[in-house]
């Protein structure tokens, strides 16, 4: 009984608290934003195995609710996922796409 008042206190509780207007891209955009960037800043000649990690933490960057409100944040922590250069590399790379979507949007308005 206990634990089903606290579970669904802890829902009451993270639907009241959660912003109804943060979202992230939808998946298909972070999808395709994440796939065009990595493939023009990264050369050619690197293997498309070495680019689909950067792509993949790009991806739930741009997904996170928090990435427009936040980007140097959520990019800062979802390259922590890697050790080193590879994480700096990682967050050049989120960033990067979610910098190149604000200068879209700038000449766009």
């Amino acid at each position: 009984m206990r634990v089903s008042l606290a579970v669904m206190a802890g829902v009451l509780g993270l639907g009241y608290t959660a912003p109804a207007s943060a979202h992230g891209f939808s998946n298909i955009e972070a999808i395709n934003r994440c796939d065009a960037y990595i493939e023009s800043a990264i050369k050619p000649e690197v293997s498309a195995s070495f680019k689909e990690r950067y792509k993949i933490t790009c991806y739930f960057g741009l997904i996170d609710p928090l990435i427009h409100e936040d980007h140097e944040g959520v990019c800062l922590r979802t390259s922590s996922a890697f050790p080193g250069r590879a994480g700096e590399l990682a967050e050049l790379m989120c960033m990067g796409t979610y910098r190149a979507y604000l200068e879209e949007n700038a000449t766009a308005q």
